[in-house]
């Protein structure tokens, strides 16, 4: 009885400092990481989604693909006993850009959501608003007259613009929630230090030039590219604009929607511009403390890639 009473606490002890070692490593390692603005570019099919962790080691989600895959690959980055997110973004209601939602949302606790009303009123949509009601989230939604700040990152809200739905706008978007819904994306700058970084969501060619008026600095040094690298967006005068180091794209591999398109990897070509995309390299990892070093890897290949500020 006594060397099983003894085995049955050794093995309760051991099992209690593994688990003490795991947060000490956590817990270093994060602070070893202060300073530094991780951004993961998620693999997560034909869908969208973007998980950041700020300078002093808050957690951001920016859209959330269409299923659990968005959820699977944060669970697989964010530290161990972590179950806390700053916020969410949902750039517009189309189904791949949120419909992982109710996943994370169920996974991790969020205090904020900004996302837009789909007047549409799908059921999935509705299901993802009744969660945030049951959960308590505040909810929000966002302009261009809605720039912030967390975590010394600047969110440069540059589209839609706040009067974008109204008649006496310079090009009015019109019915917006059926035909014309990607065109009200939330399109922002994300800005740390020397580093930005740009994404519109699904924003077509008709008013990516219009946002990119409000930018903070002309030249961006990564450039998400919009609607998966669709033929309806990313203009050779958008390229030339803003002059992008790198592009990104987050697509699903053979698709059925062809994205990205050959029209828009044409385009890319002609430009120069190195393109990471998720179908072919899985997540792709930017890593800057803003000022001195700017690097991007990705989950297919391991090695560095160095780029200036």
């Amino acid at each position: 009885m006594f060397l099983k009473s003894s085995k049955t606490k050794v093995g309760i002890l051991m099992s209690l400092l593994l688990l003490f070692s795991i947060i000490i490593a956590t817990s270093l390692d994060a602070r070893k990481n202060v300073g530094i603005l991780d951004i993961y570019i998620l693999d997560v099919g034909q869908g969208d989604s973007m998980l950041i962790k700020t300078p002093n080691n808050y957690w951001i989600v920016i859209d959330t693909g269409r299923d659990e895959k968005a959820a699977t690959e944060i669970s697989n980055i964010m530290p161990l006993l972590n179950n806390n997110l700053g916020f969410l973004l949902i750039t517009h209601p189309d189904f791949d850009h949120y419909g992982g939602a109710d996943e994370i949302l169920n996974l991790y606790d969020a205090k904020y959501i900004f996302l837009k009303e789909d007047k549409n009123e799908s059921d999935a949509y509705d299901t993802l608003n009744q969660l945030i009601q049951d959960k308590n989230i505040i909810e929000a939604e966002l302009n261009s007259e809605n720039d912030f700040i967390f975590d010394n990152l600047k969110f440069n809200i540059i589209w839609p613009e706040s009067n974008a739905l109204h008649s006496d706008a310079d090009q009015p978007i019109k019915d917006f929630y059926t035909e014309e819904k990607n065109d009200e994306s939330i399109s922002l700058e994300l800005i740390y230090k020397d580093f930005n970084l740009l994404t519109m969501g699904d924003l077509s060619k008709n008013y990516e030039l219009k946002a990119i008026t409000d930018l903070q600095s002309r030249d961006v040094d990564a450039l998400k590219l919009s609607h998966h690298g669709s033929k309806t967006s990313t203009s050779e005068e958008l390229l030339d604009n803003i002059k992008p180091k790198f592009g990104l794209i987050s697509v699903g591999h053979n698709n059925s929607y062809g994205h990205p398109s050959t029209e828009t990897l044409s385009i890319i070509d002609g430009y120069g511009l190195t393109v990471y995309r998720t179908d072919l390299l899985g997540t792709v990892h930017i890593q800057t403390n803003g000022s001195t070093f700017l690097r991007l890897q990705s989950k297919l290949d391991k090695k560095w890639v160095e780029y200036n500020l």
